[in-house]
């Protein structure tokens, strides 16, 4: 995870903290800095065997003590703590546009070969457009390819 161990130890410098932890059925946030949002990635089977580690304590960290939760076995924990990494990443607002995900794929995909992983609605759209497509998913439908791949 040394890209991980790197990202967040970029982020000393930004260090806040943290506020307030929402985990919910498909986001997580987390505010510190600015508010970081993440998937909420799930386990399959019971809830109660997965809890989260300090659960209720969360605010009396630091964003950086919560990035750490990133690297979790526990896929809540990793979402809290991605969350709590991009509630930290200063972001230059003035080099970003508001683009749609399709839109960017079609764009930079066109006539090459893509990968994405998860199966969004605009997966057949995004099939004409490229020259090969991928699928990685956990729920497979027809045409995707196993997450594990």
């Amino acid at each position: 995870m040394k890209i991980l161990d790197d990202l967040i130890r970029s982020l000393k410098e930004t260090d806040a903290p943290v506020r307030s932890v929402h985990a919910c059925v498909f986001w997580t946030a987390v505010i510190s800095r600015h508010c970081g949002l993440s998937s909420t990635f799930r386990e399959e089977g019971p809830t109660h065997e997965r809890g989260v580690r300090e659960v209720g304590h969360l605010t009396r960290k630091t964003g950086l003590e919560l990035a750490e939760y990133a690297k979790s076995d526990s896929l809540l924990e990793a979402s809290i703590g991605m969350a709590a990494v991009n509630s930290l990443i200063e972001i230059d607002d003035s080099k970003c546009i508001e683009k749609n995900a399709f839109e960017l794929l079609v764009e930079r995909g066109k006539g090459k070969r893509v990968g994405v992983v998860g199966h969004f609605p605009w997966i057949p759209k995004l099939k004409e457009k490229v020259e090969r497509l991928w699928v990685l998913e956990k729920r497979l439908r027809e045409g995707d390819l196993p997450a594990s791949e």
